[in-house]
């Protein structure tokens, strides 16, 4: 970066932008990864970042109901599919609704704070570990939106799908979760969970997901400020912005 702050190539660059309009292709950006991976601080820095140069951005948070999060947290084995079943419609209607947004406008980034391929990633750890039945995830699957004979690939045109994921070790996401002190996540996990879910995670992704970006992630970072006090993203989100090439 030849000693440029990302501060100073971020305003260079949305000056650059402002000078010279162009029509730039819209994408969808997916970030996937074990919970306590750091996902949703990641996409807040790129959200922050790609603003920065001029993109209109769309964040779709992972906010799955907390009452319906609280049972499953309380009793996974009782409620995983009815959970996972809440989370894949979720998932499927902020998949359509992205798809729809970019292919009808320019200059436009939707980011999701995970997707269908994470939530096919928890409900293969969940069947592994006995949670969720065979004949269940037939019909996971038809809710998810992948019809019969076909592969969770089609939820990810290449021209218009990017997704990174994000890979840590157990102990790092589980330190994490414990740094965002929910009492019932701290309790519900611990490293053979992790270590399942994240081995069910990236056998999905290889699977179905083409293109995927993994990126180590495991060293913690912080989010800067600028001289007026507005919080800017640091070196880390440069390797995310060169990988989606935007």
């Amino acid at each position: 970066m030849n000693g440029l702050s990302i501060q100073k190539l971020a305003k260079e660059m949305s000056a650059l932008v402002r000078v010279f309009p162009q029509k730039r292709k819209s994408q969808v950006v997916v970030f996937e990864g074990v919970p306590g991976c750091g996902k949703s601080s990641a996409v807040a820095r790129l959200a922050l970042y790609l603003k920065s140069l001029s993109f209109e951005v769309f964040v779709h948070e992972e906010k799955p109901d907390p009452f319906f999060l609280g049972l499953y947290l309380s009793d996974m084995p009782r409620y995983a599919f009815a959970f996972q079943i809440h989370m894949a419609t979720e998932r499927r209607v902020a998949m359509r609704d992205a798809m729809q947004k970019v292919q009808s406008q320019d200059n436009t980034i939707v980011i999701l704070d995970r997707s269908i391929a994470g939530d096919w990633a928890f409900e293969r750890h969940l069947r592994k570990i006995g949670w969720i039945s065979e004949k269940e995830n037939g019909a996971y699957r038809a809710i998810s939106g992948v019809p019969p004979g076909c592969t969770l690939a089609m939820q990810y045109p290449a021209e218009w799908v990017k997704v990174l994921y994000l890979s840590v070790t157990p102990e790092t996401s589980l330190r994490r979760v414990a740094t965002r002190g929910n009492a019932s996540e701290i309790s519900a996990y611990d490293t053979a969970y992790m270590s399942s879910l994240q081995k069910a995670y990236e056998e999905v992704l290889d699977l179905y997901v083409p293109g995927v970006q993994t990126i180590d992630w495991n060293t913690d970072v912080t989010m800067q400020k600028d001289a007026d006090g507005t919080q800017l993203p640091e070196e880390a989100i440069v390797p995310l912005v060169k990988l989606l090439n935007l």
